[in-house]
């Protein structure tokens, strides 16, 4: 039987501070960019949030690493492709609920807020588990 390391609870409350500072910092980062995008290269939105993620995407990876799971990273190039991964699926599920909320006619400034938090949830449980996990 192979025995897998589970994280404390205890480290989960250590990292908050770190994760949530990282993710307001690449929250405010996808927020800004998809707001110039739109108002000022008139970029359709779900096309916008497209750039604003990646843009994101560096300001996340670079503080998870550095700073919210330092303490068990991978070699920088497995945590990143993991995290890549990850942030695909945040990504995925932060464009569905966004072209959702725009169907329903939410402003789209609005809107990325709430896509953006749902997100969150599912990088921090996937981060924490597997793409920033030594094992």
């Amino acid at each position: 039987m192979t025995h897998t390391r589970s994280t404390p609870p205890i480290a989960h409350l250590r990292r908050a501070p770190a994760f949530i500072s990282t993710g307001v910092l690449a929250g405010l980062t996808h927020w800004a960019a998809l707001l110039m995008l739109v108002e000022y290269a008139g970029l359709a939105p779900l096309l916008a949030n497209i750039a604003a993620w990646a843009c994101a995407f560096v300001v996340s990876f670079t503080g998870h690493f550095r700073f919210t799971f330092a303490d068990r990273s991978p070699q920088a190039w497995r945590g990143a492709w993991r995290f890549l991964m990850v942030s695909v699926i945040g990504f995925l599920i932060n464009e569905a609920v966004f072209a959702g909320l725009l169907a329903l006619h939410v402003h789209y400034a609005l809107a990325i807020v709430a896509a953006m938090a749902l997100a969150a949830v599912s990088t921090y449980i996937l981060s924490a588990n597997w793409a920033f996990n030594s094992k």
